[in-house]
């Protein structure tokens, strides 16, 4: 196990004392002696250097984009952006709408009627 200070000085882990009262870690400050709080640390902190084929083989993946990629238009055309949203959340398979306005309302088609939706899902 390793312990460190909550101010990020690693303490010797034989030094550590649990207080039975409380159930806190206690050990001897490294530089004023003085029993200080400390924490036990989840993860080793050691640093692994990757090889330069481990990234080759990572950017070999980040560069290729996916086969079924979609391209999203761009923010400053929202007209474009909001027709993108429509056809692939509110479009049936067939390519009909299934969610309509009438009256001010939306209704979603479910498969079988068109119940009245939430517009807080819809907005």
């Amino acid at each position: 196990m390793r312990y460190e200070t909550f101010d990020g000085r690693e303490v010797p882990a034989e030094s550590v004392q649990e207080q039975s009262l409380t159930d806190r870690l206690l050990a001897p400050d490294p530089e004023s002696g003085r029993w200080v709080e400390v924490r036990e640390l989840k993860t080793d902190l050691r640093v692994v250097s990757p090889t330069t084929a481990d990234l080759a083989d990572k950017m070999a993946h980040i560069a290729l984009p996916p086969e079924d990629a979609h391209e999203v238009p761009a923010p400053t055309a929202p007209s474009k952006v909001a027709r993108e949203l429509v056809k692939d959340l509110y479009t049936h398979t067939d390519d009909r709408l299934i969610l309509r306005n009438h009256k001010g309302d939306f209704y979603r088609w479910d498969g079988t009627c068109w119940p009245e939706a939430e517009a807080i899902g819809i907005r």
